[in-house]
């Protein structure tokens, strides 16, 4: 199969024509012609006659619109063996006007056993129709070994040298090598795994042409630089793990990631993006976290085709649909907190899921997560809920966050008995916590700020280690008698006379805001 696509660099030459480096390495002979009259002329141009086996050949391909209007062209460059099956397909999409012709210089490394290339011209507009003749070039069953079968070849690769754009990102490398002076070979960086450069005291980094010879990255680590650009990562295929946290990215160009087949974690937040084109994520099937926290996005129906993630960060965004998550059935950490959400029906069918956080968006209700049975981990505060029902079958639930809501019942809870730490915090009108009393293993209670009168539900509650009370209508401490594991009390802010039932363990706590009568 085809290895080792080295560079793939799209750029505008002084006559306004298009040149794009793949890179070929064959034995050719003429073209022909396969196909009958198009709108699009397609031809090898300046081709010459025989190509070095492992030798980077440069050659030309040209398009030309013959049809009176303009064209959204696909080039497609194939390569078959002699069975007519493909070992590798490679494609550029671009718009051609009325008339105008682009050339594409090509360059591309040919294992043993391949025959011919073909090239032919699909319109992108309208479910591949063909827009060109098909044309081949054939190696004539001559092939060749691959470099790596070459150990004279790889010792030559070896000594290539490797110049970076960036001084910050050279002095980045050269620290990952140890190679403070001289020049830099891809014998120097083809073992090099990870690139986070931190603390090395340069200047920002700005510009990643020449990561791509870095072809046995498996980390980078970006983040808080000045990169507007990553194309250049597209073709580091053993890559696991990127994180270009606050960079300026803007824009998520589509397929800026579809050759890195081996990425598991993605972080982008704080990239100021506001755009992420369709097929931006094309080609992740290895991806299983993606952070997209605070960026200016609201529409994620690009990340539709992302099927394995396990791990989505979207908070502080600007999303209000959540459909596109609907099919992620191996998702089990969703945080969108700071949005503009208030249907999460989508999430229905997400079984899976097993920690969500959903603080400050427009949320009325909580029905729509009655069949997410897995869920360990629930962070609602700050919308519009009043009612618990919707999570009455959580029975792995053991942590629920649900401040600021104008919440009055929470009778839903009273038979999860694995419910470990719950927050209901300022709601300013709940007044029942009966509910509680059955919840034997609750370690944490915040209650700050509700119109808690009756607190005999605690009674029971003897795990429990931290319990905030303050802010509320209470005048009665006796069911706080024997809870004599607390390390934590807050009471201030009720109208509590007699402390007297705490004094047993009065001394024994770490934190309180309350002196004994």
């Amino acid at each position: 199969m085809l290895k080792h696509i080295k560079k793939c660099i799209l750029k505008r030459n002084i006559m306004g024509i298009f040149t794009v480096c793949l890179g070929f390495i064959i034995c050719l002979s003429p073209s022909k012609v396969l196909a009958a009259d198009s709108d699009i002329d397609v031809s090898f141009i300046n081709t010459v006659d025989k190509v070095m086996i492992n030798k980077n050949q440069r050659f030309n391909i040209n398009l030309c619109n013959k049809s009176g209007e303009e064209k959204q062209c696909k080039l497609i460059v194939s390569m078959f063996n002699d069975k007519d099956k493909c070992l590798n397909k490679v494609s550029f999409s671009e718009s051609i006007k009325p008339t105008e012709s682009k050339d594409y210089t090509c360059y591309m490394k040919v294992p043993a056993k391949a025959n011919c290339i073909k090239i032919w011209v699909e319109d992108e507009k309208n479910n591949g129709k063909r827009l060109s003749q098909e044309k081949y070039l054939s190696t004539n069953g001559q092939g060749g070994n691959d470099s790596k079968d070459d150990p004279k070849e790889d010792q030559k690769n070896d000594k290539e040298v490797v110049v970076f754009a960036d001084k910050g990102l050279e002095s980045a490398v050269r620290q990952s090598i140890d190679k403070p002076t001289g020049t830099i070979t891809r014998g120097d960086v083809k073992n090099l795994k990870n690139l986070v450069p931190i603390n090395y005291g340069i200047m920002e980094i700005e510009n990643l042409t020449g990561i791509e010879y870095l072809e046995s990255l498996e980390v980078l680590d970006i983040d808080y630089m000045q990169v507007s650009d990553l194309s250049p990562v597209k073709n580091l295929k053993k890559l696991k793990w990127l994180y270009v946290a606050g960079n300026p990215i803007y824009t998520l160009k589509k397929n800026t990631f579809e050759n890195l087949k081996a990425l598991e974690q993605l972080g982008l937040s704080s990239c100021s993006i506001t755009n992420i084109e369709q097929g931006a994520f094309n080609g992740l099937d290895s991806l299983h976290y993606l952070d997209l926290v605070e960026n200016g996005i609201s529409n994620i129906s690009p990340l539709s085709t992302i099927s394995n993630l396990k791990s989505l960060h979207l908070d502080n965004n600007r999303i209000t649909d959540l459909t596109p998550l609907r099919n992620m059935k191996k998702l089990e950490l969703l945080w969108i907190a700071g949005n503009k959400v208030n249907d999460i029906s989508p999430l229905t069918g997400i079984q899976s899921l097993k920690n969500i956080k959903m603080n400050n968006n427009d949320i009325g209700s909580l029905s729509s997560l009655k069949n997410l049975i897995n869920m360990e981990k629930l962070h609602v505060s700050g919308n519009k809920i009043s009612s618990l029902n919707g999570i009455q079958s959580m029975s792995n639930l053991k942590e629920l966050f649900i401040n600021q809501n104008p919440l009055t019942d929470i009778s839903a809870i009273k038979n999860l008995g694995n419910l470990e730490n719950i927050e209901i915090k300022n709601t300013l009108v709940l007044s029942d916590i009966s509910a509680i009393a059955s919840l034997n293993k609750l370690t944490h209670l915040d209650l700050t700020g509700d119109k808690v009168q009756d607190i005999t539900a605690l009674k029971e509650c003897t795990s429990l280690n931290y319990l905030w009370l303050e802010n509320n209508n209470i005048t009665n401490i006796e069911a706080l008698r024997n809870l004599v594991n607390l390390k934590t009390l807050t009471l201030k802010g009720n109208k509590i006379s007699d402390y007297s039932p705490v004094s047993g363990y009065y001394l024994n706590l770490k934190n309180k805001d309350f002196v004994l009568n």
